[in-house]
């Protein structure tokens, strides 16, 4: 009965009282099913689907925490001090860009001109004797540690301390030292040496020191400078992480095809016949150090074949040992053609792979063969990013320690208080090129036009744009009082003894020679006296 009255009233049975249309039933109502789209979307994208021909990725969605643990940092670590002091070409990338890519050079920036030689000397006497608390690193030298340790360690802890006498100094803390040690730590506040607050920002580090002693010090006295990827990530990881499994194919491969290659080269000579097993006596090498007198003596010459005259001569002027064969043998060499040229062309895909990576070219790392002059200045255009986003990463620590130097130097009363004294501005080292004639004249015309200042000038050649332009004022107040003093004594105009001691021309000449020095025509003489 209750089914015939869901039929009338057009309702399907077990639906929850959907009407149909003319009378036909709705169509039933499909509940979702989670667990099925879950699985199913494994097989909608490819690099997730799950098969028997590729291995699977681990499932690790979380903080970093839940992958950077301290187990593998140490392990990454372990592998990359390795790989860079017994691979040159790690050793070779790591130190390029350190030696491009820096020193970064403090200048002050206050309005006080005076005020600002005064402490860019002050630093400069500080960085060049008294940066490294163990005087083994000047401050130069101590930026390139830096980027190195960045590459091959993740970070390196810098530590803002003082010498005996009070004066400032600068003491580095390697990546392995930074670490819980024997710390309590309650309430999980301490990761990897490092302490944080409620978001995230780093107020406490342990330094673990060679008696196996850990102390804490204050964030405020430091500067841990590391690469990191991850938000809220405590410690970096080494920047050749990701290419560890190749570069270590990469040694494995070469070494055994170095193996190889040394094998078939030990390989000697054979000798073949086409009438069989050759005998002892068919052939013999011609000696090269002829038989002492006294043991021919008695014994009757044998005159010399046309042959063994011709392997004696040459022996004598190649050096060479010749080997005389009989008629019907030949002498092969064992040919081989390892290393091959696909081989060559797979090493070179495993290093561009580091390459890119690791942020630079394979052209200007590697090898820049077959590389075009367009080719060129875009690999230099993006080493020039590479080598600008190295320098983002230190430039905290270049000006710190700018504030630090110069902060003590007022405290110790060997600088004036300048409003502004903390600050300054960081001149890096002379941009790459390979145009330098060309790019050189092009900053002249944007200068002479006023499309660059005289600051970006001089700073793309590793100079600074005040020390030069004092330099200029000095030479050219030199030149202009010893000019005036010349034109007295030998009573000529003014312009040609400026010209005399000014920097003559390309061609030998000065600017104004012919202005100055022509012989007036009998014409020009008489139109003066007619005027």
């Amino acid at each position: 009965m209750a089914k015939r009255k869901n039929q009338e009233k057009g309702t399907p049975q077990g639906h929850g009282g959907q009407t149909s249309i003319q009378g036909q039933p709705a169509l039933p109502r499909r509940r979702p099913h989670r667990t099925s789209q879950a699985v199913n979307s494994f097989g909608y994208w490819d690099g997730i689907a799950r098969n028997n021909h590729r291995a699977q990725f681990p499932h690790l969605v979380g903080d970093s925490e839940l992958t950077h643990t301290a187990f593998s940092r140490q392990e990454l670590i372990s592998a990359s001090r390795k790989l860079y002091d017994n691979d040159g070409v790690i050793k070779g990338a790591i130190n390029t860009v350190a030696d491009h890519a820096f020193p970064l050079i403090p200048k002050a920036t206050t309005e006080n001109s005076e005020w600002n030689k005064a402490a860019e000397k002050y630093f400069t006497e500080w960085a060049t004797t008294r940066a490294d608390i163990t005087g083994d690193w000047d401050f130069e030298r101590m930026q390139r540690q830096l980027s190195i340790a960045i590459d091959r360690d993740g970070d390196q802890l810098p530590i803002f301390t003082t010498h005996f006498d009070g004066a400032p100094a600068v003491q580095l803390i390697e990546s392995h030292r930074i670490a819980n040690g024997t710390i309590r730590n309650p309430d999980s506040s301490w990761s990897e040496g490092v302490k944080q607050n409620a978001v995230g920002r780093n107020t406490r580090y342990a330094i673990t020191t060679r008696k196996g002693i850990t102390k804490p010090i204050p964030a405020f006295s430091a500067l841990l400078l590391r690469n990191t990827d991850r938000v809220r990530q405590r410690r970096g990881m080494p920047l050749i992480s990701f290419a560890l499994a190749h570069l270590k194919d990469k040694r494995e491969i070469l070494g055994h095809e170095k193996l190889a290659v040394k094998y078939l080269s030990s390989l000697m000579p054979y000798f073949t016949s086409s009438e069989g097993e050759l005998e002892e006596e068919e052939f013999e090498r011609i000696d090269a150090n002829p038989t002492p007198a006294e043991e021919t003596e008695g014994e009757e010459e044998s005159p010399p074949d046309e042959i063994e005259k011709a392997a004696k001569f040459v022996k004598r002027v190649l050096g060479t040992e010749v080997p005389v064969r009989p008629p019907g043998v030949d002498l092969k060499q064992l040919d081989h053609d390892r290393p091959s040229s696909t081989f060559n062309g797979f090493l070179d895909y495993l290093l561009r792979d580091y390459c890119i990576g690791y942020g630079f070219p394979f052209e200007w790392i590697i090898n820049p063969k077959g590389i075009t002059g367009p080719g060129h200045r875009s690999i230099l255009s993006r080493v020039d990013k590479g080598l600008t986003s190295r320098r983002k990463l230190l430039a905290p620590f270049c000006r710190r320690t700018w504030a630090y130097v110069i902060g003590l130097g007022i405290d110790r009363k060997e600088l004036p208080p300048q409003k502004g004294w903390y600050k300054c501005r960081l001149q890096p080292p002379r941009k790459l090129s390979i145009d330098a004639g060309r790019d050189a004249k092009a900053d002249r015309d944007d200068v002479a036009s006023g499309l660059m200042s005289r600051q970006e000038y001089y700073a793309n050649r590793d100079r600074d744009w005040e020390d030069e332009t004092d330099q200029i004022y000095i030479e050219e107040k030199k030149i202009i009082s010893q000019a005036k003093q010349l034109a007295e004594e030998l009573d000529i105009p003014l312009t040609l003894a400026l010209d005399r001691l000014s920097t003559p021309t390309a061609n030998g000449t000065f600017a104004t020679d012919s202005a100055t020095t022509q012989t007036p025509s009998k014409n020009s003489e008489d139109e003066d006296d007619d005027s």
